[in-house]
């Protein structure tokens, strides 16, 4: 299980449009609410980046949008691989077209909620 991640670089302003006291090192997305962020649920959402913090309602946000984190992942990913948001909340394996990875894994998961590194990159797989 990795626990240690390096330097990123986090997006400035952004609230919880809801609580994220378990977000925590997941892919979050935008809300429609302006400036307002929200947990990914599907593998089809797209992730701007990873909740660094734990907010409550209303709180700052913690996104990391590039760098090197540590993200909650599904059972199911592999380091080197393409990694997108699961029905879950964490980060999951994609081979899928047209999913949007948010990163590259460089750690494998062991079982669901192990912690593993993400390279924070943004692109349509």
């Amino acid at each position: 299980m990795a626990t240690t991640y390096g330097e990123y670089w986090s997006i400035p302003g952004l609230i919880a449009s809801s609580s994220l006291s378990s977000g925590q090192y997941k892919p979050v997305k935008l809300s429609s609410t302006a400036g307002t962020v929200t947990a990914c649920s599907a593998n089809t959402d797209i992730a701007i980046g990873v909740l660094m913090n734990d907010p409550g309602t209303g709180e700052p946000a913690d996104v990391a949008f590039a760098g090197l984190v540590v993200c909650y992942a599904e059972a199911a990913v592999t380091a080197g691989s393409y990694v997108c948001p699961s029905t879950t909340g964490r980060c999951v394996t994609t081979t899928d077209a047209n999913d949007d990875a948010f990163g590259i894994a460089i750690d494998a998961a062991g079982a669901a909620g192990d912690l593993v590194r993400v390279i924070l990159s943004h692109f349509n797989y």
